[in-house]
């Protein structure tokens, strides 16, 4: 049961998509909701790139399911209901689907990023966003302060956005060659553009995966570029704790373990942590009944993929490509099995261990 009184204000700490998720909820439930943000605006962390918000795994729609929680769609966003992927072998896989495969937004400070879009209906619920404040865990209701670097990166983005006039075109190689245990990908869409190697492991060679990448979407694309940014980021595959406190999103190390997509989670436990303090519900209840099969599943699968590597990759983008309904076919890989629950023990001890060259400084970044 919660043990706050109603009458109290809530505290949340970190203006992300999660902890602005959760004030957006509960302000709009009537209560009084402040969140304190360590930086001076939100966003902070993005450079207007684009990322997918995950439309598999669950049967539900992620814009409907926003939109049912009380989350206005203000923000850009594109249906991506068309890609090309490409295995180790190079060899071009081109799908269509009548339901997306993921959601494209923006991510940063701009007016039509994801994180300024939740900022602006928070301040319209009523919520009091307090910026330049950091607090710590004790000191608030929801923890929703994003990844925490423990002097171990388990992930590492870094990638280029730029402008351009050539056509839209979204697709995702596989290859760790290009993208070490990860994967490259490469979004033009509305006249911008972002191209990124996603990888887990061999941090020293990042500029060169991001180099090798380019150029392989650019000779495959053949798109021009304007205005060329770099970006990068690092994120942590903690695993989840025992706590009470109601840990959010990155926080609480909620994302896609497989593929590191995050977004979703991060709607969903900020939603499930306000409905607790509504509904004077145990949060870890709440969260492990809707996502605990989920998260189980991917970690199982990742153990899979790195033990496996490209020859995994080859086989998944192969096996996609004979399925009459991708998004579907995803959606029933990430249902738990009877198998995916024994390989779940290994796979969680094996989590921490399976990147043997793990960086404990953060790499240069472009």
């Amino acid at each position: 049961m919660s043990d706050k009184d109603d009458s109290k204000i809530i505290k949340i700490g970190g203006a992300g998509i999660s902890g602005l998720t959760s004030a957006i909820v509960l302000a709009k439930a009537g209560y009084e909701v402040e969140v304190y943000e360590k930086n001076a605006s939100v966003g902070e962390r993005f450079n207007e790139d684009f990322q997918g918000i995950m439309n598999w795994g669950f049967k539900e729609d992620v814009i409907d399911y926003m939109n049912r929680i009380g989350i206005k769609n203000s923000f850009w966003k594109k249906a991506m209901t068309s890609i090309d992927m490409f295995g180790s072998d190079e060899y071009q896989h081109s799908f269509k689907t009548k339901r997306p495969f993921c959601y494209l937004v923006q991510r940063g400070s701009g007016a039509k990023c994801l994180e300024q879009s939740l900022k602006e209906q928070a301040v319209e619920a009523g919520v009091e966003i307090i910026f330049n404040s950091a607090v710590s865990a004790d000191d608030v209701d929801i923890v929703a302060t994003g990844p925490k670097f423990d002097g171990v990166i388990d992930g590492l983005v870094n990638g280029y956005t730029f402008e351009t006039d050539s056509q839209d075109n979204f697709a995702i190689l596989f290859d760790d060659d290009y993208a070490y245990n990860g994967y490259s990908y490469f979004f033009i869409t509305d006249g911008h553009g972002t191209v990124a190697t996603c990888i887990f492991g061999k941090y020293q060679k990042v500029n060169d995966y991001l180099e090798k990448t380019y150029n392989f979407f650019m000779d495959n694309y053949n798109f021009n570029v304007e205005n060329k940014k770099g970006f990068a980021g690092t994120g942590n595959f903690h695993l989840l704790s025992n706590t009470k406190k109601r840990y959010v999103g990155e926080a609480g190390g909620f994302q896609d373990f497989l593929w590191g997509f995050g977004m979703r989670y991060a709607v969903i436990t900020g939603n499930l942590a306000a409905r607790s303090i509504i509904e004077k519900k145990e949060y870890k209840e709440l969260w492990a009944k809707e996502l605990s099969g989920l998260l189980e599943t991917s970690v199982s699968t990742r153990l899979l993929f790195s033990l496996l590597g490209d020859r995994t990759y080859k086989l998944f983008v192969k096996s996609l490509s004979k399925r009459k309904n991708p998004v579907e076919f995803l959606t029933k890989a990430y249902n738990p099995t009877i198998l995916s629950r024994l390989v779940y023990p290994f796979s969680k001890i094996y989590l921490r261990k399976y990147i043997k060259d793990r960086s404990t400084k953060e790499p240069n970044k472009k």
